[in-house]
């Protein structure tokens, strides 16, 4: 039934689409190639990644619930998906025009920046379809095939640069055309497998046309009104809460994941890919192994299963020295990033009003972002005040921990879409 439903997998396809701009430019393959290329200096380059992070997690943070209620009170929510993911797309493709010259940071820090901000307001439109497209039931199954797609997603990919344009000898020669080339093609791919979702999604389309000014005025209205509501949810705020800090963690270590194989563990651009293409399979078998299990452990146990073992491997990496046992405890980590992700969207998709979806989603990337400028500020901090780039990595381990410890706390919580 999954797979045979076109709206379903048109939906799923969105984040086989998307995950390119994460896995690609933020994670591994620009993020490794700014701070060895382009930065004065690996310790410099990591504290100016750090803060354009933490400068984009703020503009995400605030804007976020804004939008989500303007779209709830406009409608029109695909339209503002398109134009977000035409953000992102443009400022990936100028990315191509970026070479490993230290005058050139400023201008790649922007676009990455730009890019960023299109990808995460994009995610508060397109989440808010999940619980109108998935039948009674469903929900984390389809939200946990949703992330497994994005992490195969990201895998294809980065297979195709890995063999395609990355080659590690051409980018230890700084040849700027292995970016010129592996650019465009990253916004090609989110262009392409992005087109069945503006195509077969369907949306309602509202009943009374509104003027962008009127309809931004009382999104507003609605903004505003919509937090004083929040107290009759207290359960889904601690829920909120608790996510906030444990996205946090996560958000740093997909940060600085890349910058740490290279520079502590002394991976060089070949492995640094060849690290995300085993973690993107790993993501994906987790994201769809604990999709069956979502609705039958419930959403939360599911959560607090993965950030166990999370915290383990994290911990275990923090006091590692060899390669060796990087690529050993580092690769599971994938395996219950994923079931985090899908599951953490699948319990706010069943507790959500429809009506209000797009504004809890909003909330829901204020709660991932609201904080999130302190992980990559205090990693960066970290590093440069400390001269050591492992000093950083302690941070990531305390925000998962704070985050379970929280969630824990969370109690019955109330299910309008099962």
């Amino acid at each position: 039934m999954l797979f045979r439903d076109r709206e379903i997998m048109s939906w799923c396809f969105f984040d086989w689409a998307n995950s390119a701009f994460p896995t690609n430019v933020v994670t591994f393959i620009f993020s490794a190639y700014f701070i060895q290329f382009i930065a004065e200096n690996s310790i410099i380059g990591t504290g100016q990644w750090g803060l354009m992070q933490s400068l984009a997690a703020l503009f995400v943070a605030f804007f976020s619930p804004i939008f989500g209620s303007i779209a709830d009170h406009a409608g029109y929510k695909k339209r503002w998906l398109l134009f977000f993911t035409f953000v992102c797309i443009g400022s990936v493709l100028m990315l191509g025009d970026i070479h490993p010259d230290s005058s050139q940071a400023f201008q790649a820090l922007i676009l990455v920046f730009f890019g960023i901000l299109g990808f995460e307001f994009g995610m508060v439109f397109y989440n808010s379809f999940l619980s109108k497209i998935a039948p009674s039931g469903m929900i984390g199954m389809i939200s946990g095939f949703g992330w497994g797609f994005g992490y195969f997603g990201g895998l294809a990919s980065l297979y195709l640069i890995y063999t395609l344009f990355a080659s590690p000898n051409a980018l230890q020669e700084g040849n700027p055309l292995d970016i010129a080339s592996v650019m465009p093609f990253v916004a090609f791919w989110f262009l392409l497998f992005s087109l069945p979702f503006f195509l077969f999604v369907k949306e309602s389309v509202p009943k009374i046309r509104r003027r962008i000014l009127p309809s931004f005025l009382g999104g507003i209205r609605n903004f505003l009104s919509f937090f004083s509501t929040l107290r009759k949810h207290n359960q889904i705020v601690l829920f909120l809460i608790a996510r906030m800090l444990y996205a946090d963690g996560l958000i740093t270590l997909f940060t600085f994941g890349g910058i740490f194989a290279a520079t502590i563990f002394s991976l060089n651009i070949g492995e640094v890919i060849l690290f995300g293409i085993l973690i993107n399979i790993t993501a994906g078998i987790g994201s769809f192994a604990f999709s069956f299990l979502d609705e039958t452990l419930g959403s939360k146990k599911v959560i607090l299963i993965s950030l166990g073992f999370l915290i383990a491997l994290c911990t275990i990496l923090f006091f590692s020295t060899s390669e060796k046992s990087f690529w050993f405890f580092g690769i599971p980590l994938g395996f219950f990033v994923g079931p985090i992700q899908a599951s953490s969207r699948a319990l706010l998709a069943k507790m959500a009003p429809k009506k209000m979806s797009t504004k809890f989603f909003g909330v829901f990337a204020f709660s991932g972002k609201a904080t999130s400028f302190l992980g990559p500020a205090l990693v960066g901090w970290a590093t440069v005040y400390f001269g050591n780039q492992r000093a950083g990595m302690i941070v990531i381990i305390l925000f998962l921990v704070l985050g379970y410890l929280l969630l824990s706390r969370v109690g019955k919580l109330k299910v309008f879409n099962a």
